[in-house]
């Protein structure tokens, strides 16, 4: 069996909804982030509608998004910003 690469996936070549999946891979980040046209945000929907490639590419990149985001919810505790802080005046006293 031969080893899928870009260059011989079919999954990257299909011509699904209307445009080729490394078209829309390479404009998911823009799609996700709303910074199409809405022409262009209709074309990537509806190759993502056809191409279940594409699809979970799509859902991947919205859940770890998603973690990231929830990870940067948590405050460091008082305590520690309070000792990073002296830290750092300790080191900029001795470089001074």
């Amino acid at each position: 069996m031969e080893e899928q690469t870009p260059e011989n996936s079919t999954a990257l070549t299909e011509d699904c909804g209307g445009n080729p999946c490394s078209t829309t891979l390479k404009n998911l980040y823009e799609y996700l982030d709303g910074a199409l046209t809405a022409e262009e945000i209709q074309e990537i929907q509806r190759h993502l509608d056809a191409c279940s490639h594409c699809a979970e590419a799509k859902d991947l990149e919205v859940l770890l998004r998603a973690k990231i985001k929830s990870s940067c919810d948590e405050q460091a505790p008082e305590s520690l910003k309070a000792r990073l802080l002296e830290h750092i005046d300790e080191f900029c006293s001795a470089s001074a």
